[in-house]
């Protein structure tokens, strides 16, 4: 299928924070300042979406506002990408409530986020045809030291299509072949997926398949 990719996210462009899952207690306002702070750094400009800075019984807002919230961003000429301060658990409510054809008409920007950003991200793709970014959430960004992996989530969003980048595994990270075997391996093709413990409750449905 056509993969439409955003243009790539450079300094002097407008990226908004929302919360379509997880909002950001008050406890926790500090580092989202700092976050916001990284953004700027970039060279970003930020806008900050109505609930990010709330959280009520898991979620940032009410379904309804988060998906029209999320949809407004995604749709805005003015804005060139989107992070969410993190996942959550509830993003799932709000996938009915989404329309993905009229965002499939619009220009594509970046989506970045992994967790229960995925649960967005996947019907991004399959009902919107739009790539999106699998990587940090915003508030794992202003820290002492940033780890080399997730500093490359700046390096992804000002690649455009046809571009390339190499990624190379945290020292932490473990893979293996599900058959079994200890051989290496080659692969190509186009990535369709994200966090496995979101995108499975998408299994089957319409959101979850082309």
């Amino acid at each position: 299928m056509p993969i439409k990719f955003p243009k790539p996210l450079l300094p002097g462009d407008q990226i908004a924070v929302v919360a379509p899952s997880s909002g950001v207690r008050a406890e926790m306002h500090v580092r989202l300042d700092a976050a916001i702070d990284f953004l700027q750094s970039k060279g970003l400009r930020v806008i900050e979406g109505t609930s990010v800075r709330t959280q009520n019984k898991g979620a940032s807002a009410s379904a309804a506002d988060r998906a029209q919230e999320l949809e407004r961003l995604l749709i805005d000429p003015k804005v060139a990408g989107v992070m969410p301060p993190w996942g959550g658990e509830r993003a799932i409510e709000i996938l009915s409530l989404i329309d993905f054809e009229r965002i499939a008409s619009s220009t594509p920007k970046w989506l970045i986020g992994f967790s229960d950003i995925s649960t967005i991200q996947l019907p991004l793709l399959l009902r919107s045809s739009w790539a999106s970014l699998h990587g940090p959430n915003l508030m794992q960004l202003p820290v002492p030291n940033l780890d080399a992996t997730s500093a490359r989530v700046i390096d992804a969003w000002r690649l455009g299509a046809g571009d390339n980048i190499s990624q190379t595994p945290s020292a932490t990270s473990e893979s293996w072949r599900l058959d079994g075997s200890s051989f290496s391996t080659r692969f190509s093709g186009r990535l369709v997926g994200g966090c496995l413990d979101s995108i499975s409750r998408l299994a089957g449905s319409p959101l979850g398949r082309r």
